[in-house]
């Protein structure tokens, strides 16, 4: 959430406002990766895919550039499992492409490649699922040789619901979807934050910096306790040079970790341009460096979830998850989390694991794994304003202000 990251999530502006019941994958600039087509600059998704069958895959391609300087066109390779097309960037940087395919069950891999420039790319995958048709019965009860009985035809059978479950001393113990990696039970309760009170709990202090967004200066005075929470509230006023003041608080100096279960209880904001943030981060300028973000939403979409890994030294790289939400996140307070273990990140939302990634995933694409070294991660949330070269743009003139995230407790265990 600083200024190199918001210059790659610029990149990547994704819009799930509308989408079916799907799953959002996305990456940013990667270290450059061989392909069938030669050694680029290459930009990759692996895409879990929980059963077999017939997909529609969007992939929305950006090729970088300064400010809101217009770029010459590219030619950017893309390969979707053994489907291999290319496609030309228009004068804005920007192509997408299309294509309908048969997955098998297990990972799909997305790539995109270009000279000079590694892609942004954004990819949705959905599943393409048959209507339900009845069968004809005709005249004689039969249809052609074989007939029909006229019963309703086959229709692919619905995994069922996961629900949230609880320890006996009430830790979640977060459900897995099919084909994910067991985790660690954390049971043991070693922070509990609430912001009930007249002040922010031991070890939370709100701070004065402009660090996630550009556009963003954050006040203290930006979060206030309303007796049931905190809130972290955005407004348009300018301050300190930026044309937006909201609020950010962290445990930094504090309080910090390495391994455990953190749940984040929180109610968000709707609009466009607001950026809200439940993670975790390392002092600037660590060396190995990196950051976890349990819960990021940009709020023009109030059930499109996403959770990411970081590492900024010693390498930049970055890898991102997404979700939809069964629930409207500006409608009411949901539990936020993540399962973190030596060598495995778990992201959730109320007990309902959504995406997992491994040390053993990142090794085999090049990534140091910075997340275990045991020097521990602070505690951050924050609501940001964008602009509009920054990941989910600007306001508009719809967006209400002031808006707030409402946060009621973090918890830890370990």
């Amino acid at each position: 959430m600083r200024l190199s990251r918001s210059a790659l999530k610029a990149l990547l502006a994704i819009a799930l406002a509308g989408a079916p019941l799907s799953i959002m994958a996305v990456a940013w600039p990667t270290p450059a990766t061989a392909m069938r087509a030669g050694t680029l600059p290459t930009a990759v998704v692996r895409h879990h895919v929980a059963a077999a069958g017939k997909y529609h895959v969007r992939v929305s391609i950006t090729t970088p550039h300064a400010g809101h300087r217009t770029v010459s066109r590219r030619v950017v390779h893309i390969e979707i499992g053994t489907l291999s097309r290319r496609v030309k960037t228009g004068r804005h940087g920007r192509a997408t492409l299309n294509a309908t395919l048969h997955v098998k069950r297990g990972t799909l891999t997305i790539r995109a490649s270009a000279k000079r420039a590694k892609p942004g790319l954004a990819v949705k995958v959905s599943r393409i699922r048959r209507p339900k048709t009845k069968g004809s019965t005709g005249s004689s009860g039969a249809t052609g040789a074989t007939g029909s009985t006229g019963t309703t035809g086959t229709t692919t059978p619905v995994p069922p619901a996961l629900t949230a479950t609880f320890a006996p001393d009430g830790a979640p113990i977060l459900a897995l979807p099919a084909g994910f990696a067991p985790i660690v039970n954390y049971t043991n309760l070693v922070k509990s934050y609430g912001f009930s009170g007249s002040g922010l709990p031991a070890d939370w202090t709100a701070s004065a910096n402009s660090s996630h967004g550009m556009s963003t200066m954050y006040q203290p005075s930006q979060v206030t306790m309303t007796g049931s929470s905190v809130a972290l509230t955005a407004i348009n006023q300018p301050s300190g040079g930026y044309p937006t003041t909201s609020g950010w608080i962290s445990t930094e100096g504090q309080f910090s970790l390495t391994h455990g279960l953190i749940d984040f209880s929180a109610k968000m904001p709707a609009g466009q341009g607001l950026w809200s943030g439940l993670w975790l981060d390392q002092p600037d300028g660590s060396n190995p460096w990196g950051e976890i973000d349990v819960a990021e939403m940009l709020l023009n979409n109030t059930t499109a979830l996403y959770g990411s890994a970081h590492a900024w030294a010693p390498s930049d790289w970055g890898e991102l998850q997404s979700t939809v939400m069964k629930a409207d996140a500006s409608q009411g307070f949901h539990d936020y989390q993540l399962s973190w273990q030596p060598g495995l990140l778990t992201w959730a939302v109320d007990g309902i694991a959504y995406a997992q990634y491994t040390q053993a995933q990142a090794q085999a694409a090049g990534y140091p794994w910075v997340f275990d070294d045991g020097s521990g991660f602070y505690l951050i949330a924050d609501l940001a304003v964008g602009t509009s070269s920054e990941w989910g743009g600007a306001p508009s003139a719809s967006t209400v202000f002031p808006a707030s995230v409402l946060l009621q407790s973090v918890k830890v265990w370990q």
